[in-house]
């Protein structure tokens, strides 16, 4: 029995004895000044910076090669100007002028369509100052399938909801004396399926005049061309235009009427079939613009020649049951058909090497570190890289020869061509920019192995990953609830709040801080909901962020506290050992005291301020010499604090500097001089003349086209410099004239200076010099260089023998690049000489280009 008891006391003596020693380990530490329950990071040895800069030279390799194939500028730049043409001029002058964004029922996008077919019709006339044909001067629309070479079209894909008469389901049997029939559907989605749906309307529809002519419906068929927009079928017109007018054809895809094709009517081989012609005022008028119209959708392609380019232009407009334009908006797609590079594979090779050096890379650390490898969250940002990077060269080469079939044949002309190398194109795009993506993301991996102060922002990242999430989820849910409160209760009086996703949009606008989405209605709750809303997500939500994210920043430095001392130990050791290498530190100023704490110790422990040596750290314990050293170097590391006299007087200098610019540089005055010039130019409306014949008062800000441009500076630039009331004004007073007789002045007191050239004997006075840069012509040869191989040319089409011809569709192209006002380029046409006479007067000619001048 003793024996189980002294035992027992043993291991109870044992016990508090480890206790005991705990406990001291843990003050030991907490005197150290550790955390002991904290994560302890280890410092990992650092890679050599020459690593960064290699993979620097591999991002802007990849980068270099995606954007030059890509050609993503002139692209968005195409895009651009046929968008512009479409929603930036007026389609209707009266009452009012109007554009795209102005229509609002069936008559308005009668009007659109009107215009852009006359538009059309009288390009290429000297008044347009455009190319026949062709939208903002250079974009020719083609013709699609069926149609002449010498003529442009666009398809009209029309949805017509069916009617109901059901009035128990709708309308209830008390008001169905009101309305019989009813839509049965709330609108109709342009290219939705709606193969054995009950709520698109397939009858024929029979023209008034004549009464023989019936618009059949075409069903939905992927593989077939004319069958409407994505090929989902409707009642579908390709509408053609030449110089001698519109006609719009009633396409028959059974072929029923069995019309051949007719040159006269723009119609020239069997790809499309119709059931009938009409005039295009006889087209808009009923029964094809009826109350059943669900939805409208106009395609047609545009070729630039100049950029070599070819653009896809959707236009929509959808109708809502409630009778009015539900939605309308314009989309283009751009495909460039000269992407021939002399010199670009050089530079796809090397980032094929480099990204092949990455890849048998990962290859190797997956294989030296697997599975624990795996676990690194860079295995698979890496692995993710080198995929996307491989695909890009993948799809290019795959796309680069549909390309050449597209460019060489008149596959040009079926939309569904188009759309299937517009996808692969896009998915090039998608693929490479995530390839970019991921390669800019890898080189915080590259920086993280040099710098530690990366990993300090990588860990912080990642350590509030989590909590970040779940205040998002759980601020989701208030959002939601705060969308849901505008949804019913702002639906019936702003477009902004009409859907959940629109309202989800309109919602999170406000939360970006936009505040317009609340304008143009007032209801009881609109003002307490923005000022809840603004403070709980504009400023309590954000300070929320900021605070998690400064308690992962503050916790993550404190876990790499250690290894931020240990590479500051590293570099003063590296100080010292390159001290006493040479000798002695080096100091720049030959001459003068060093400063206070950086003073040469010498031989004989005594320093140059006299002070006496202190004991020998070396055989210190590490961290014990480090106390000691922060202990002794606390005062040097202090910077003598400014008084404050020194304040003031330094306030007092940046004052009498500020005061001395505003008042020599007459801050105010020249700023009310600059608006009050620009008011003038920019407000002064006049008369232009417009196309069709039609005038509108117009400014400076309505101007979108060249022709437009042309009206301003015959009319409005003389109206704002000559018809100025100045003159009448400053001369009321008969005892003093204020102004000589003959001035011009803009707003009274800013008079034109007028004067006479060097070469000028006439004695005729200058009052404004106006500067017109001319761009060359050249023959449209498919490529915008010659470098460009004749197999990879765009051709255009064929000519009626069946041989290919270049520049078919449009025979003379400019250069792609932009004439700037002060730098003259290659682009520029410099050696065509004209002179511009007035009653034997010379009002401009061509002048060479002097030392700092315009040409």
């Amino acid at each position: 029995k003793l024996l189980p008891t002294r035992n027992m006391e043993s291991r109870d003596a044992k016990d508090g004895r480890y206790q005991r020693l705990r406990r001291r380990h843990v003050y030991l530490h907490r005197l150290a000044g550790d955390d002991v329950f904290a994560t302890k990071i280890e410092s990992q040895p650092k890679a050599p910076f020459i690593m960064v800069i290699r993979f620097a030279i591999y991002a802007f390799i990849a980068t270099f090669v995606i954007k030059a194939r890509s050609q993503v500028e002139d692209l968005s730049i195409a895009n651009d100007g046929t968008k512009s043409a479409l929603t930036e001029q007026y389609f209707e002058f009266e009452p009012r002028p109007r554009k795209f964004n102005d229509i609002k029922d069936v008559k308005d996008v009668q009007s659109w369509l009107r215009w852009l077919c006359n538009s059309l019709q009288a390009a290429g006339n000297t008044d347009e100052y455009s190319n026949p044909l062709s939208l903002n001067l250079h974009n020719r629309v083609t013709p699609t399938s069926g149609i002449c070479l010498n003529a442009s079209s666009i398809t009209l894909s029309f949805r017509r909801v069916k009617l109901s008469s059901d009035a128990a389901a709708s309308t209830t049997t008390r008001f169905s004396a009101f309305y019989p029939q009813t839509w049965k559907a709330f609108t109709i989605d342009p290219g939705t399926d709606l193969a054995g749906s009950d709520i698109e309307a397939t009858s024929p529809i029979v023209a008034s005049t004549p009464s023989t002519l019936s618009w059949l419906y075409t069903p939905a068929c992927k593989s077939c061309s004319n069958t409407g927009y994505n090929q989902m079928g409707g009642y579908i017109a390709v509408a053609t235009t030449s110089a001698s007018g519109t006609l719009v054809h009633l396409v028959d895809s059974s072929d029923v009427s069995g019309l051949a094709p007719d040159p006269t009517l723009n119609h020239c081989d069997g790809n499309l079939t119709r059931s009938g012609t009409l005039g295009l005022e006889d087209f808009l008028g009923e029964p094809f613009f009826d109350s059943q119209l669900g939805s409208l959708t106009a395609e047609f392609q545009t070729y630039n020649a100049n950029f070599q380019s070819l653009t896809k232009v959707k236009v929509f407009f959808q109708f809502s049951a409630a009778g009015a334009l539900f939605a309308h908006r314009v989309e283009t797609q751009t495909l460039q058909l000269d992407i021939s590079h002399s010199w670009i594979q050089y530079f796809e090779y090397t980032y094929l090497v480099f990204t092949c050096f990455y890849f048998f890379d990962l290859v190797y650390r997956i294989g030296k570190g697997f599975p624990t490898y795996l676990q690194n969250f860079w295995c698979y940002v890496n692995a993710c890289s080198i995929i996307a990077s491989i695909g890009c060269f993948g799809i290019w080469y795959f796309y680069m020869p549909t390309l050449d079939t597209f460019r060489q044949t008149r596959l040009f002309q079926d939309y569904t061509n188009f759309d299937n190398r517009s996808a692969t194109f896009g998915f090039y795009i998608v693929t490479s920019s995530f390839a970019v993506f991921t390669i800019y993301l890898r080189m915080l991996q590259f920086l993280g192995h040099t710098r530690s102060r990366v990993v300090l922002l990588l860990r912080t990242i990642t350590f509030s990953a989590g909590n970040m999430i779940i205040y998002i989820l759980y601020i989701g849910v208030i959002f939601i609830g705060f969308s849901t409160f505008a949804l019913t209760n702002f639906s019936n009086v702003s477009a902004n709040f009409t859907n959940p996703w629109v309202t989800f949009v309109s919602t999170f606008s406000l939360f970006m801080g936009d505040l317009s989405v609340m304008d143009g209605f007032n209801t009881p709750l609109k003002v307490p909901f923005m000022w809840l809303f603004m403070f709980f997500f504009f400023f309590l939500s954000v300070q929320m962020f900021n605070a998690i994210i400064n308690y992962a920043y503050n916790r993550v430095s404190e876990d790499m506290k250690s290894v931020f001392q240990r590479e500051q130990l590293e570099k003063q050791l590296k100080k010292k050992t390159k001290a006493g290498r040479d000798g002695r530190m080096f100091w720049p100023f030959p001459f003068g005291r060093k400063p206070k704490g950086q003073e040469e110790l010498a031989e004989d422990g005594v320093t140059f301020g006299g002070a006496v040596k202190g004991p020998d750290l070396t055989t210190l314990d590490p961290g014990v010499r480090q106390k000691v050293e922060e202990y002794r170097e606390r005062d040097t590391k202090k910077s003598a604090k400014d008084g404050l006299c020194t304040a003031c007087v330094y306030f007092l200098m940046v004052g009498c500097y500020i005061g001395f610019l505003y008042v020599n540089m007459l801050v105010e005055e020249k700023n009310q001089l600059r608006l009050a010039v620009e008011a003038v130019v920019r407000n002064t409306e006049v008369e232009m003349p417009l196309p069709f014949g039609k005038t509108a008062a117009q400014s400076w800000d309505d101007i979108s086209t060249w022709s437009q441009v042309a009206s301003w500076m015959r009319v409005g630039l003389p109206a704002i410099i000559f018809n100025s009331t100045a003159q009448a004004f400053m001369e009321t007073s008969t005892t003093q004239q204020l102004i000589s007789s003959g001035m011009n002045c803009l707003r009274s007191w800013n008079c034109l200076i007028t004067g006479a050239s060097q070469n000028q004997t006439d004695g005729s006075q200058n009052i404004a010099r106006i500067t017109q840069k001319r761009s060359k012509r050249m023959q449209n040869r498919g490529s915008r260089s010659s470098a460009t191989p004749e197999d990879e040319r765009f051709v255009g089409g064929f000519d009626d023998s069946g041989e290919e011809i270049q520049g078919i569709l449009v025979n003379e192209s400019g250069f792609f690049q932009i004439i700037h006002p002060d730098v003259a380029n290659a682009a520029e046409d410099a050696d065509l000489d004209f002179q511009l006479l007035h009653q034997n007067q010379l009002l401009c000619q061509t002048v060479g280009a002097g030392v700092g001048s315009y040409r």
